[in-house]
């Protein structure tokens, strides 16, 4: 995504989005899941956040033929266009969304490392973002790995792309089964103490 278009929207996301500090902070908040469950936010993670969109009903909406009456507030009309655009760049067949979250953090502000349900795509959205501020997102084995086996850089306006666990989003009763040979563990790290910016991510969850 060009820096242009972040640039003109970064005002946007700062001034006219409704920021929590809390994730998950909807009717799931609270739950505790059973051992032999997989949740899709471990622990008490909490950090910037709000749902731009979740499915409550059947079938999948699907963003690829939307009108812009899934996205409730026409103000976020155009994160639906974007994300239109670019699961039509990686599959030629409808992109089932179940959920659009936005994740804010500030420095030294770690997501917890979990797993997603779904195909997933994190979007970066901060402009001008600068190498030496952070901010990856790491990839590992297991959940509790100290050492990653990946890290992918926060560059502004990149899209990572990575299939999670078969089933529905949190909240929904699931069994899950991997789509890789295991859960793809994650963890989006908040920028160091010399950025003073809000690193944003675009989180979007579905299924081609």
């Amino acid at each position: 995504i060009k820096n242009d278009f972040l640039r003109e929207r970064y005002e946007f996301l700062l001034r006219e989005c409704n920021w929590q500090f809390v994730i998950n902070s909807g009717k799931t908040q609270g739950i505790t899941y059973p051992a032999g469950r997989l949740p899709d936010m471990m622990g008490d993670n909490k950090m910037w956040g709000f749902a731009i969109f979740d499915e409550h009903c059947e079938p999948p909406y699907v963003i690829t033929s939307t009108d812009g009456s899934i996205a409730g507030d026409s103000k976020y009309q155009w994160m639906f266009d974007m994300v239109s655009y670019i699961t039509q760049q990686l599959g030629e067949v409808p992109f089932e969304v179940w959920s659009l979250h936005m994740n804010g953090q500030t420095s030294n502000l770690d997501a917890a490392v979990h797993a997603d349900t779904g195909d997933n795509l994190i979007i970066y959205l901060t402009p001008d973002w600068k190498p030496e501020w952070g901010g990856e997102i790491a990839f590992y084995n297991e959940e509790k790995d100290e050492t990653p086996i990946q890290t992918v850089d926060y560059v502004s306006g990149r899209v990572v792309f990575f299939h999670g666990v078969e089933g529905h989003k949190e909240g929904y009763p699931f069994t899950p089964r991997f789509i890789n040979e295991k859960p793809v563990w994650h963890q989006g790290r908040g920028p160091n103490a010399d950025c003073h910016e809000l690193r944003i991510s675009l989180n979007v969850r579905g299924k081609w």
